[in-house]
């Protein structure tokens, strides 16, 4: 089962700093920064240079003042500073090349201890966190200001792998744990695998801090809003409800026959994830242009999602145009709900991206004040999607409006604007909620269907297509073996989603057909061939699905961009050997379910 839990409750020692002595930032640059704008109960500041030898003058007095100035690596004045400063705060002192991706607090366990990570290389100081006056901190800031006078006395240069690097670090950790001077009750070590679910390793902040040198602003829509909620006043951007993101533990639920020809898309399964909350939030005086830009004060808002990224590099492409480019043509005095993406004309992304939005809008609004809101979409919404609205919505006619995304802009006075539900589509266990117990009258029916989802109907005279070279094979080998054929656009969507949720295994293409299983609340068994994205292993994730996948073995392209792409009879046949043996597995897990279950009633 995929364990899902809570964050901590709100630390005492709520400060977290970071220190680039080369740089001052502004309080737009903060706006973009992970460990500003995913963890709002917390105070960060970022030191620079000029701010550093405040604190430390303040704090410490000249003698410590003069040694940091005396620090010419700008690496190790940063050590050093982190360590000064968390000494006398207590905190998170944290590297800058790092993006921290959900809150901190999943990380913190024990206040009354220091928190440090360890992985192979050994003890890291790339994250620490501490209460005020901490002995350990104490004792190593003391054992950097002995370093820093042996270097003064000798007339040595400081040298960083000796002075404050992590292998020094680390040596001096170990010397202290040797020594007894650190015991077993004094340190909340955190594993990689935690740490990385939290925070990456990487560049990605420093470069957004470059935003305000473009031709368009961008800014982390997290980072404009007020630590208000409902009751800030009405023209303050805020929160208008939110819910905890939850921490999601590594699942090897998968089984890829033959090569692996794209690691990318099981890699993350291995490894804990965290999601960051997800809230909603009611942001004044906004414009929307192209694949659901979002603009204020002619800067781009960002939403932490692939289609956000998407829209936003046709945006720079010069696909869609800023306010400033294509001034509004339409105006929207009433409360408009800010959902669709670059995904509006596909039946997976409403699954996996809108819909889901929407249902989190509602259960935030509840369903009266909902109802009140405008939904904005674009004029080439297809009507299937306006069926999906009103169907897992309520959504009515005249609520909706429509705008041409391709030609205009829209003024909205006040949106509504959800985060998507998931990172890296990773997903919040609302996802599961809402679509698995979704007008279902019997969630504890046990599936019992094997079901071959069929592409067949597709038209293969079109452009930009994928086409099974061996699908007319595959599909009778499914026959032999007991599956049913199923062509899922004959069906009406109520049968659809009953006949997944009817639905113990099913196999088929990469495609939004394959991500239906997304109805079925207790999970199946899921063969797939030649996926294209990470969506249907995450989506596994969160249900406890057994994903079982073979990528093709060849593939060309014709002249409208069709992909044909094939695999050998063995191949399919090891496929479905594999499928039947986890089908075997949860056939019999669900039959043991059933006996437990009439064994309680008796």
């Amino acid at each position: 089962m995929t364990a899902v839990t809570k964050k901590q409750k709100k630390n005492t020692f709520n400060k977290i700093r970071q220190c680039r002595p080369d740089r001052e930032y502004t309080n737009q640059e903060y706006k973009n920064i992970g460990f500003f704008n995913k963890n709002r109960n917390y105070n960060y500041t970022s030191y620079s240079d000029n701010t550093s030898i405040s604190f430390i003058l303040s704090n410490f007095g000249e003698y410590v003042r003069d040694v940091y100035n005396s620090i010419n690596i700008p690496q190790a004045r940063s050590d050093f500073f982190l360590i000064a400063s968390l000494y006398c705060e207590g905190g998170v002192s944290a590297d800058v090349c790092s993006t921290c991706t959900a809150s901190i607090d999943y990380l913190i366990k024990n206040e009354k201890k220091l928190h440090l990570v360890k992985d192979s290389n050994g003890f890291q100081k790339k994250f620490l966190y501490a209460s005020p006056y901490n002995k350990i901190i104490g004792d190593y800031l003391n054992h950097l200001l002995e370093k820093f006078l042996f270097y003064r006395k000798n007339n040595l240069e400081i040298e960083y792998e000796n002075f404050s690097s992590q292998s020094a670090f680390d040596s001096f950790i170990k010397s202290e744990i040797v020594g007894k001077r650190i015991g077993d009750d004094d340190l909340v070590i955190i594993d990689s695998d935690s740490y990385n679910s939290i925070i990456t390793n990487d560049l990605s902040e420093e470069v957004l801090l470059n935003y305000s040198s473009d031709k368009n602003k961008k800014v982390s829509i997290r980072g404009i809003l007020g630590n208000y909620k409902g009751f800030s006043p009405p023209k303050y951007n805020r929160i208008l409800g939110s819910m905890e993101g939850g921490t999601m533990l590594p699942n090897g639920n998968y089984y890829i026959i033959g090569e692996n020809k794209h690691p990318l898309i099981t890699k993350n399964l291995n490894y804990t994830v965290n999601t960051p909350d997800i809230e909603l939030y009611k942001i004044p005086n906004v414009t929307v242009s192209g694949h659901c830009c979002i603009w204020k004060d002619n800067t781009f808002l960002r939403l932490e999602s692939y289609l956000s990224t998407v829209a936003e590099e046709e945006m720079e492409a010069g696909f869609w145009k800023s306010p400033s480019e294509l001034p509004a043509s339409v105006s929207l005095d009433q409360e408009t709900i800010l959902s669709f993406g670059a995904g509006y004309g596909c039946y997976g992304h409403y699954l996996v991206d809108e819909i889901p939005r929407l249902a989190f809008t509602k259960e935030i609004l509840g369903s009266e004040n909902f109802h009140k809101k405008k939904i904005l979409i674009p004029y080439q919404t297809p009507e299937w999607g306006i069926d999906l609205l009103k169907f897992f919505l309520e959504i009515q006619e005249e609520n909706i409006v429509k705008f041409d995304h391709r030609e205009s802009s829209v003024d909205i006075s006040s949106a509504i604007i959800p985060t998507y539900l998931h990172k890296n589509y990773q997903f919040h266990p609302f996802v599961k909620e809402f679509f698995g117990f979704y007008k279902n009258n019997s969630p504890e029916k046990v599936p019992y269907r094997r079901i071959c989802l069929s592409r067949k109907s597709w038209e293969r005279n079109k452009a930009n297509q994928r086409i099974f070279l061996q699908q007319d094979l595959f599909e009778q080998i499914a026959i032999s073996r007991g599956f049913e054929i199923i062509l899922p656009e004959t069906l009406s969507l109520i049968d659809q989603i009953n006949l997944l949720r009817e639905t113990r295994c099913q196999v088929g293409e990469h495609g939004s057909a394959q991500h239906a299983s997304i109805y079925n609340s207790r999970g199946s068994t899921i063969g797939t061939i030649n996926p294209l994205t990470e969506i249907q292993c995450n989506l596994g994730r969160l249900y406890n699905d057994s994903n079982i996948i073979a990528f093709a073995q060849d593939e060309y392209k014709d002249e409208n961009n069709n992909t044909f792409y094939s695999l050998s009879e063995q191949k399919i046949i090891e496929f479905f050997d594999e499928v039947e043996r986890k089908d075997e597995k949860r056939k019999y897990e669900d039959q043991d379910f059933v006996v437990r279950s009439f064994d309680s009633v008796r």
